[in-house]
């Protein structure tokens, strides 16, 4: 697991124990849904659940 899967991983972790968390995205957390139209796996599942759990998420562009 990378390190944009780790970060999600915690975020999804204290939003669960009822914290607020934002993220903020950059680099390969950016690229990765842009250039990789098709992307699977342990980031796009972690992502996405964390917007559906309340993770407020930006990124650079």
């Amino acid at each position: 697991m990378g390190t944009a899967e780790t970060a999600l991983e915690v975020a999804l972790t204290a939003r669960e124990q009822g914290h607020e968390v934002r993220l903020y995205l950059y680099v390969d957390g950016t690229w990765l849904p842009h250039v990789k139209k098709g992307v699977k796996g342990p980031f796009k599942d972690l992502l996405e659940r964390s917007l559906e759990n309340g993770v407020e998420v930006v990124s650079c562009a």
